[in-house]
């Protein structure tokens, strides 16, 4: 669970191979929350940016707490 769990939160926030590889019309929330911050469109873009942030929580605490029980702390 904690490698798909690591996995997922590098896909859902990778940035430049998506702006690479991807095909033309292609909307992730990492590319629509980089149009509208560089559009200085800081309103438009806090959705995107909050949604990335509930996404990554509670998969970060997976991490940690698998990590814990890992190191036997």
């Amino acid at each position: 669970a904690a490698g798909a769990a690591l996995v997922f939160l590098a896909i859902a926030n990778e940035l430049t191979a998506t702006l690479l590889l991807a095909p033309n019309g292609t909307r992730t929330l990492a590319t629509g929350f980089w149009a509208l911050t560089s559009e200085i469109d800081y309103v438009a873009a806090a959705p995107y940016a909050l949604i990335m942030v509930a996404l990554s929580l509670p998969l970060t605490w997976l991490l940690y707490s698998q990590s814990k029980r890992t190191a036997g702390l």
